[in-house]
C-alpha cells in the first residue's frame, strides 16, 4: 500500500510526536519489506514534509557504510592470519605429539544411538571442538579453528583450493579393518540400498 501510494505515509504519521516519526524512520531504514527504490521514494516523500528527519537518513548511511567496512577489513584480517598459518603449516617438518597437541582438535560428534561414544585422534590433554558432522568439521579446519584428520577426498580437493595443508604425523592414527554387510534375504534391493552400496565401492569417496 505504501509503495502503491507514498502520499498516504505523510497522511498516516500526519498527527505523530516528534519521537514517534523518529521511531517511523527508525523501523523504515531497518525494514526489509521494501525494495531500495521503494525505500527511498518512501523516505523522500517523508523528508519533503519533515526536514528535519533528513540527518536520520545522512546518521543510517554512515552507519551502515562504517559496519561493511568493519565487516571487510575483519574479513581481509581473518584471510590474512589462515594464509600466513597454511605458509607457516608447509614450511613445519613432521608433526610430533607436543606439536599437535599444541592446536586445538576440531572432532566430529560420534553418531552411534546406543553404544557409548567414542573418540579417534584426540590428543590427552589436547583442547577440543566437537561439531555436528564432517562438513562442519571440514568448514571449521578451513576457517582455521583447529586441526583434524579428515578423509583424504575431502583434504585433497582443499588442499588443491590452496585451502587446506595436509601434514605427515610422526604417531599415524592405526588403521582399522572394517566390513559392510546387508541382508541377503529379500532378492529385491531398494534403489536407497543400491545406491548406498554404489556408493561405498568408490575408494576415492572412502
Amino acid at each position: 500500500l505504501f509503495v502503491n501510494d507514498p502520499e498516504l505515509v505523510v497522511e498516516l504519521i500526519g498527527d505523530a510526536s516528534k519521537e514517534e516519526l523518529r521511531d517511523f524512520m527508525r523501523k523504515l531504514l531497518l525494514t526489509t519489506v521494501f525494495e531500495d527504490l521503494n525505500r527511498r521514494s518512501v523516505l523522500g516523500k517523508i523528508v519533503r514534509a519533515y526536514p528535519e528527519l533528513q540527518s536520520m537518513i545522512t546518521e543510517s548511511s554512515k552507519t551502515i557504510a562504517e559496519r561493511l567496512r568493519a565487516d571487510y577489513e575483519r574479513a581481509v584480517r581473518e584471510e590474512s592470519l589462515i594464509k600466513e598459518s597454511l605458509a607457516k603449516a608447509k614450511n613445519e617438518a613432521i608433526q610430533q605429539n607436543q606439536d599437535i597437541i599444541q592446536y586445538r582438535s576440531i572432532s566430529a560428534a560420534d553418531s552411534s544411538r546406543n553404544l557409548p561414544p567414542r573418540t579417534s585422534g584426540i590428543l590427552t590433554g589436547q583442547d577440543v571442538l566437537t561439531v555436528a558432522n564432517m562438513n562442519s568439521k571440514l568448514k571449521a579446519q578451513i576457517n582455521g579453528l583447529g586441526v583434524g584428520y579428515l578423509p583424504k577426498y575431502l583434504a585433497d580437493e582443499q588442499v588443491a583450493l590452496g585451502k587446506l595443508v595436509i601434514k605427515e604425523v610422526a604417531e599415524s592414527k592405526p588403521e582399522v579393518l572394517m566390513y559392510y554387510a546387508w541382508r541377503s534375504q529379500n532378492k529385491t534391493m531398494g534403489k536407497a540400498k543400491q545406491w548406498f552400496i554404489k556408493r561405498l565401492e568408490k575408494t576415492a569417496f572412502i
